[in-house]
């Protein structure tokens, strides 16, 4: 919105200028409109054109659409010369994951690094069950990111490079499975679920 716009334009010690593009976007639309006269004048207008405002410098991400396309400002000539690229996007849910996905993801993070992944397990048992081995998956996986979470179903959430998250959910696996094979894990796990419910 025009407070993001605003923040980014003082942040990077530029002006808030109107944006051809997005004045255009806006003047087309309001074409469009059964109501446009009422929309232009007074309190009305002048909100409708501040969306036209960005930081001097700013472009319009590509296969942008509508008023609030979105916009990207490059630091010391952008990603691709070793800089750094600002992308302000709209509030509204849905268009800000359709830009992300048509815009932001294939030309500003193609190639860019491997995307993170992650995958979650759940198992009935303590959570100190599995802590050896969460710390040596810490260790053999240095950039994977490890959490561990309890409840009535304990959650392992693994982060990081898909490779790494792979192979150590399936350790995890490994040891869930020798877990429920040793006498006594039912009792252990009915205790755990037990207390939990009695304490959580």
């Amino acid at each position: 919105d025009d407070r993001t716009m605003e923040a980014v334009a003082a942040l990077l010690g530029v002006q808030l200028v109107v944006h051809p593009d997005l004045d255009a976007r806006i003047t087309a639309a309001l074409a469009h409109r059964d109501d446009a006269r009422e929309w232009e004048c007074g309190e009305q207008h002048a909100a409708l054109r501040s969306m036209a405002l960005a930081p001097q410098g700013a472009r319009l991400l590509p296969q942008a659409s509508g008023m609030a396309p979105g916009i990207a400002v490059d630091l010391d000539g952008g990603l691709d010369a070793g800089g750094a690229t600002i992308v302000v996007l709209p509030g509204i849910p849905s268009e800000l994951r359709r830009i992300t996905e048509t815009s932001v993801e294939p030309t500003l993070m193609a190639g860019r690094g491997e995307p993170e992944h992650t995958e979650e397990l759940t198992h009935p048992y303590p959570e100190s069950v599995l802590s050896p081995l969460l710390r040596e998956l810490t260790q053999a996986y240095p950039r994977l990111r490890v959490g561990s979470y309890p409840g009535r179903e304990c959650v392992v959430r693994l982060s990081g490079a898909k490779a790494d998250v792979n192979a150590a959910a399936q350790r995890v696996r490994q040891e869930l499975a020798r877990l429920a094979a040793r006498p006594g894990s039912d009792e252990m796990a009915r205790r755990w679920q037990a207390h939990w419910s009695a304490n959580g």
